[in-house]
């Protein structure tokens, strides 16, 4: 199983980054802290798809688009768990869970 999946636990003290990346392409980079925004980008080919700020207390909506078709869409919130999945050519790259409760 060549599905690459990242989980990322977020607390009011400690921030963390994780990169996935497949076939040397970085796909996906998330920095998250409980006080400041952070940055979110995925690129495929060579292209960025989306990017998104998430912070501890403003809910974020994520929306990946590819070829103009919307892949998954999360929303990111301080309180509550939301988990999303990337998917290109029928294939998963990467399962993204965040919850700093």
């Amino acid at each position: 199983n060549d599905d690459l999946h990242l989980q990322i636990s977020v607390d009011d003290t400690v921030s963390k980054a994780d990169t996935i990346s497949k076939d040397n392409t970085l796909l996906i980079t998330v920095n998250v802290n409980s006080s400041q925004l952070s940055l979110s980008q995925i690129t495929v080919d060579d292209t960025l798809l989306i990017t998104v700020n998430i912070s501890s207390s403003q809910l974020s909506l994520l929306q990946i688009i590819v070829d103009d078709t919307l892949l998954t869409a999360v929303n990111v919130n301080s309180s509550q768990l939301f988990s999303s999945q990337i998917t290109v050519d029928d294939t998963s790259l990467t399962a993204v869970n965040v919850d700093s409760s």
